[in-house]
């Protein structure tokens, strides 16, 4: 009482706390393993954080406390964590997916605590090796485009039922950018046993809104176009055909429509084409009636 407002305290308290703790809770994330130190200043409080994890994920940083506002300085990292782990606890959701994760970035903020969160700004980098998806928000998304494709006279009952033996990939790899509460994919490849797909969009963070333009390339030749009109194979000239798709609402169940290829940018088209090292064809597809 009767402080400075550039000061935490009228008397010149100093020294350092140091911290180990088990676990430490902010609203609905916890951080287990956590130990580090607190600087104590007159004008300001320091937290070096040496170990915290959140959800599989390493979470070592500064953050610097003073009257006017908070800076926060984190470099997550991950090696080899549990997927399921990660993504049940990080999307809040019971997800049934195998396999391990790495993750590695930076992420930055400074504004009051009650705005830090639209403050920050920072870039992540993750990669998994191989695995299977058998539940969750982004195997429906998946299972719903895969039922869209096998409607088509193309791929028509060619692609195999997720219900039985779940998704399996050989890789997932993904570059974001953080802009508030905004999660950018920049680059995202899912490197898939029976199609690939790459992915660009926004996520919001805060109400769980996500809008993705999606490009899939099933393992399948287009033989029922070939021998309806054999000009199709000179055009294709032996290239993967791929389909443009629209992910847009919420992130539990967003609506999927097929886009024209004129929606794909080089951006989407090139990241296929270097990982499937094949030239790749974009095309429309026409959904006939369930009836005919």
């Amino acid at each position: 009482k009767g402080a400075a407002k550039d000061k935490f305290w009228k008397f010149p308290l100093e020294g350092v706390v140091k911290l180990d703790s088990a676990y430490l809770t902010y609203g609905k994330h916890t951080w287990h393993s956590v130990s580090g130190a607190i600087s104590l200043e007159p004008e300001r409080i320091i937290v070096n954080i040496g170990t915290a994890e959140l959800c599989g994920i390493s979470t070592p940083g500064i953050l610097t406390l003073t009257p006017q506002e908070v800076q926060l300085n984190v470099e997550p990292f991950a090696r080899e964590q549990v997927m399921k782990t990660g993504v049940t606890c990080l999307l809040d959701q019971d997800a049934d997916i195998g396999g391990y994760f790495n993750l590695s970035g930076k992420i930055n903020g400074r504004g009051t605590l009650t705005r830090l969160q639209q403050s920050l700004n920072g870039e992540l980098q993750c990669r998994t090796g191989k695995g299977r998806i058998y539940s969750g928000d982004a195997f429906q998304t998946i299972r719903r485009v895969l039922a869209i494709l096998n409607l088509t006279e193309i791929f028509r009952g060619k692609l195999p039922d997720m219900g039985q033996e779940g998704f399996g990939f050989d890789s997932i790899r993904a570059k974001m950018k953080i802009r508030g509460n905004v999660l950018e994919l920049e680059e995202g490849l899912l490197d898939g046993l029976t199609m690939k797909m790459t992915a660009r969009g926004v996520l919001n963070l805060s109400d769980q809104q996500m809008d993705l333009t999606v490009l899939v390339a099933p393992f399948k030749t287009v033989d029922a176009l070939v021998n309806i009109i054999p000009l199709v194979d000179r055009i294709l000239g032996g290239s993967l055909v791929s389909i443009p798709f629209g992910i847009q609402g919420d992130r539990r169940n967003p609506k999927i429509t097929i886009l024209p290829p004129a929606a794909v940018g080089e951006g989407l088209l090139g990241m296929l084409k270097r990982t499937l090292e094949l030239p790749v064809t974009v095309i429309e597809l026409f959904v006939p009636f369930e009836n005919k």
